[in-house]
């Protein structure tokens, strides 16, 4: 991921925490 450009790096940050976020709502 570092390899592609930030730009790239930071929506797949976004799509890790939405799939983490979720969980921790419910709880």
């Amino acid at each position: 991921l570092l390899a592609l450009s930030p730009e790239d790096v930071v929506p797949s940050v976004y799509l890790c925490t939405n799939r983490i976020a979720p969980d921790y709502q419910n709880v």
